[in-house]
Formats: structure tokens, C-alpha cells, sequence
């Protein structure tokens, strides 16, 4: 079914949350994330990763699905028009700003380079990010977890800025190398001083460094698509996903 036209025409909040995201008219070219993407593929091919192309589409959240080059991005995030804007404010959600985008990105580009080569198969990985049984395997990705908030162990990046909970890098040895990754690759980070007194996060840091050195010439193992998280042909309305927990 086509999305429904109308034209120039404002929308009512009224409208807008009775329609079904894939038919709210968004998409990534000429918004801040086709801008935050170019930047990334850039940010990625100056610290070394030299064949990693990410397959982004919009999203009900920022997402890399598991052995895919496909990265998810917030449908929020692609809204320009003040109709929408408004009925995202007047339900107390607004898009990211540019610096949040570039952030969310950075953490999912962890994800990408870490299925792009299987490092989780790597027995110093392994070790590194205390990795037990299959790494894919998220029996618990769902459910709430507790971490110690002054870890000398794990970095702190996402939930600076409120973007993912608390602790996030302590919720499975995945994050703890995506956000691992977004701290090194962050050159606002300056991670050296950040973390010059926590000696196993340095070590972490630093052995992001070597893996990128190593593998980052090459070409991917993986290079599917996937499109799981897509909301391109989702008839959930943005009422539905604004209540959706």
C-alpha cells in the first residue's frame, strides 16, 4: 500500500499518531542523518577500517542486527517538518541533536566492525571482553541488569549523555566492546586522560587499537543485509510506538 499523501498540507497531532510510521513520509537523505553517516564512513576510514560499509536504513531504534554490515537509525531522528516536530514535543520526544546521532552511530559501528570480522571468535577478545558460551546469544537483552556505576573496569560513553541506561557497557560483552569502540574512536574522548588511572579499561582501549591495526585492511566476512529493525513496511502507528515499552 502507498504511503498516503498530503501534499503540503500540516498534519494534526491528531493524524500524525494515527499514522503508521512507514507511511509518516521520512527518510534518510537531506536530514542530519545522511549528514552523521558520511561523517562516520569518514571518522571509520581515518582510523584505519578501510572496507566497512554500512547498509543504514530508518528504524524503530538505533541497531545493528547480528552478523549484518546493516545499521539502524532512529525514524525520529529524520524529522524536519514542524508538523511532526510538534506532535514529538507535544508527546515529550524530540529528535537527536547531530552530536547525540554521531554518538548512537559510533557505539553501533562497534557492533558492524565486530560481526564484519567475527572478532568475537578471537580467543584474546574473548578473554579481553570476559566473553562466556556464544556470544550472540542474549538470553537477557530484555531485562533490567545491575552494574557497578564506578566499574574500574568498562568505559562510560552513551550514558554520559543520557542516550542508553545506566552502566551500559556492564549489560553483555557485546556493548562492553561497542562502547569500548565509541570511546576510542570518539576524538572528543581523549581517552588517555580519561582513563590514565583505570588500567583495564586502558588495556581495552588500547587492544581496540591493534584489532583495528590488524583487521581493518581487510575485507569483511560478513557483508549481508539485514533490514529486521526497518520500519519501512511497519503498520504500527506512532501512537503505538510512542506507547511502546
Amino acid at each position: 500500500m502507498p504511503p498516503i499523501s498530503t501534499g503540503d498540507r500540516p498534519r494534526s497531532t491528531g493524524e500524525l499518531l494515527a499514522t503508521p510510521l512507514r507511511d509518516l513520509g521520512l527518510r534518510v537523505e537531506g536530514t542530519q542523518l545522511e549528514t552523521c553517516a558520511q561523517e562516520l564512513v569518514a571518522e571509520l576510514r581515518k582510523a584505519g577500517i578501510a572496507h566497512l560499509n554500512p547498509d543504514f536504513y530508518l528504524g524503530f531504534e538505533y541497531g545493528v542486527p547480528s552478523k549484518s554490515r546493516s545499521m539502524s537509525m532512529l525514524f525520529m531522528d529524520a524529522a524536519t517538518k514542524p508538523d511532526l516536530l510538534a506532535a514529538l514535543a507535544e508527546n515529550g520526544e524530540r529528535p537527536c541533536t547531530p552530536r547525540e546521532v554521531r554518538m548512537c552511530m559510533r557505539h553501533e559501528s562497534g557492533h558492524l566492525f565486530c560481526y564484519a570480522y567475527e572478532l568475537f571468535e578471537l580467543e584474546e577478545f574473548r578473554t579481553t571482553f570476559e566473553v562466556e558460551g556464544d556470544y550472540l546469544d542474549y538470553p537477557h537483552w530484555t531485562k533490567p541488569w545491575k552494574g557497578d556505576p564506578e566499574s574500574p573496569k568498562h568505559v562510560k560513553y552513551l550514558e554520559v549523555e543520557k542516550l542508553a541506561p545506566a552502566c551500559y557497557a556492564q549489560k553483555h560483552p557485546d556493548d562492553d566492546f561497542a562502547e569500548t569502540f565509541a570511546v576510542w574512536l570518539d576524538p572528543a574522548t581523549r581517552w588517555l586522560e580519561k582513563y590514565s588511572d583505570r588500567p583495564i579499561v586502558l588495556g581495552k582501549l588500547e587492544y581496540v587499537g591493534r584489532l583495528v591495526k590488524e583487521w581493518g585492511g581487510r575485507r569483511p566476512k560478513i557483508t549481508r543485509r539485514s533490514s529486521r529493525f526497518s520500519i519501512a513496511r511497519s503498520s504500527m502507528t506512532l501512537r503505538e510506538y510512542l506507547n511502546w515499552e
